[in-house]
This record gives structure tokens, sequence and C-alpha cells, in this order.
């Protein structure tokens, strides 16, 4: 019996095609876009996209690449989206056919359906693909062109690497005192409540992640020793960003991790038991750019690079090292400092950006200090 027409105005069109994405069956995911009533051409375009990307993610490449290429020829002109020329260049590339790869990272730069990240990211790939073919000139004219959308992932490492000035931004700076003080670069705990909360100490996930860095309970548990910590104590914000910091540190010492940053961020939002599955098999060529592409869950790829950016701009409006973006930039993999006892301090000048003290409650901030690593 052939499945029932989906309109395309139907919240559950996205549900529909992103659960036989799940399971592998791409060619019924295609069917369902195809068979949606009323789709428009763009939005057609970015669902045949994000099967597309899937396909690459799972290491199936000739077959992104002909769908990419499918979704984007099959809109309009006006109506191409860049993530289907941005998936397509990353499948030719993986392919190691660099010029094609320049096309269709051109075509992401520039189409008329596209985000400034996804301009961003089409550029700044364009530019590696002109390094590839030695081409210098078209290198650094695609930087530029990258550079432009300063505010994005992309265009700060294109920033980072022609020398200009990154920020610093306009950007919310409340006041963060995490109970101990901070165990990472404050940069990297000021992106992570951006991303996470957008600095909401009240925020609840639909998941029950709690507080500024949407930590799960019985993550806070295990990191603070405390069987009986109340999950409304993770709304304090002193306690939730100690707590929050000590769960990196504990990610950062994996065996799967040592450091890495790129991992330990994914496992970060993924939960490492999740990332630890697909994190080994990435094919990246050891290529951390390349990892980030290919990460298989689009929140986790996103989470990584919203957490970065976050990250780097914080760093530049606080006037701390940008932590890994100069890795990035020279095609290192960044890492995450394990020493416990270099403590960061964010410069004096930081206190006149008062936004909202984050004050923990006494008996918390007892209860923190006793507890072990």
């Amino acid at each position: 019996m052939p499945r029932p027409v989906i309109a395309a105005s139907s919240s559950g069109l996205d549900h529909a095609v992103q659960e036989r994405v799940a399971t592998g069956d791409y060619v019924s995911a295609l069917q369902v876009i195809g068979a949606a009533g009323g789709l428009g051409a763009s939005r057609a375009a970015l669902l045949r996209a994000s099967v597309a990307q899937a396909l690459f993610a799972h290491d199936w490449d000739g077959a992104a690449l002909q769908v990419a290429a499918a979704a984007w020829a099959g809109a309009p002109e006006a109506e191409r989206v860049g993530s289907a020329g941005l998936v397509a260049g990353f499948a030719a590339w993986r392919l190691g056919r660099p010029a094609l790869a320049l096309d269709w990272f051109d075509h992401a730069a520039s189409a008329p359906v596209a985000s400034a990240g996804v301009r961003a990211a089409g550029a700044f790939w364009a530019a590696r693909a002109c390094l590839r073919l030695h081409d210098l000139g078209g290198y650094h004219a695609r930087l530029r062109q990258a550079a432009t959308e300063e505010d994005t992932f992309h265009g700060l490492i294109a920033r980072r690497l022609l020398g200009l000035r990154i920020g610093p931004p306009r950007l919310p700076v409340p006041t963060l005192r995490p109970i101990g003080g901070f165990l990472v670069n404050p940069a990297l705990v000021y992106g992570l409540a951006r991303t996470e909360s957008n600095f909401d100490p009240t925020a609840v996930s639909p998941a029950g992640a709690r507080g500024l860095m949407q930590i799960m309970p019985v993550t806070a548990r295990a990191v603070s020793g405390d069987a009986q910590l109340d999950a409304a104590a993770l709304h304090d914000p002193g306690l939730n960003l100690g707590l929050g910091q000590r769960v990196l540190l504990s990610l950062a010492a994996r065996p799967g991790v040592r450091g890495d940053l790129l991992r330990l961020l994914a496992g970060y939002n993924a939960g490492w038991g999740s990332a630890a599955g697909w994190a080994s098999g990435v094919r990246d060529g050891g290529d951390p750019l390349l990892f980030i592409e290919a990460i298989p869950l689009p929140e986790t790829r996103g989470f990584v690079q919203r957490t970065l950016t976050h990250t780097w701009l914080y760093a530049a409006r606080l006037g701390l090292h940008p932590l890994g973006l100069d890795d990035l930039a020279a095609g290192r993999w960044p890492r995450l400092a394990l020493a416990r006892a270099s403590y960061f301090s964010i410069p004096p000048r930081a206190a006149n950006w008062n936004v909202l003290a984050s004050l923990p409650h006494p008996a918390h901030r007892q209860q923190f200090a006793r507890s072990g690593p």
C-alpha cells in the first residue's frame, strides 16, 4: 500500500524525513519529500540537502554528491539553497576531486537562499580547495569573502588566517562566578553558557538538563560526589558553572577524548556514550575541520560550531586567548588543557561590563568545596 501524501504545511514532514534518515532509509526519505503536497522549491531543496548531508556523514560520498547536486538543480535559480552546494562540495572534496569541490563551494557561497554561516562556509572551503589546486590568488580572494561574515564559525577562522581583528562584538557579558573559580579558559565557559541556555539560569531542556550549562541531574550527582544533590540546586548559577566545568574535565580525561576539544564538545552535547559510538568512525583524513562537517548528528554538528564561535567571540570581548582558533586555522586538532592547577582569571576591565552577577548560595559553595573531583 502506498504511503499517504504528507502535506508541506504538516509539522510531521520534517519528522517523517528525519525518521527515515535515522534508520538509513534514504530512498524513502527522498520519496516522502517528492510526494509532499504544496512543497515550495527551496524547502524541498533544503530537505533533500539534509538527506545528502546524512549520506555524507555516513560515508556515502557518491550518493551524497548525487542527491545534493539534484537538490541544487531541482530548484529555480532564485531559490537554490546554499546547503545543497555545501554538501556537494564536501562529498567531492572527500572523493578527491578538489576542482569539482571548488565549483560547489563557490555555488554555496553565492546561493540566493543561504544563511551567513553557509555563505561563509562555502567561501572558506572554496579557499581550501584553491589552496589544494595551488591557486593562491583564488585562496586569498575567497578567504576575504568568508571573512566578511565575521560572526560565523568559518568567518572567524578566515579572519584569523588573514590577520584581521576579531571583535569585540556586541554580546551580553554577565558576570559569571563559578564556585571554585574558573578551571578552564573562561571564554569556553561563556561560550557554552551562551549556547546551552543563553545565560538563563532557570532553563530546563525537554530531556531535563538544567541551568546555565544544561547539566543533567544524574551527571551533576556523579561529578559532585553527592548522590542526594537536588536537581533544583542546578539553577544556582555558581554551582551550575562549577559543576559544568567538572563535567568538561571529566569528559576530557576519557580515553576516547584525551583533551581533544572537538570530541569533548561533541560528547558534552550528545553524551559520550553516544559520541563514542560514532566519533572514531568519522572519515576525516586527519583533518579536524572535516571531522566537524562529518559529525552524523545535525544538532551536535551545529552545537560544536556554535560553541566554538561563541567561545572565540567572548575571548575577543574579554581579552582572552581564543581557545582552539589558532589550531583550527593551522589545521591542527584543538585541545583542552588538563592541568587542574591552571586557574584562569578574567582581565580586570571585564568587571566594568556589568550585567547580572551570579551569587551562589553559601551552602552550595561549601558543598562544592567538600566534594572531590
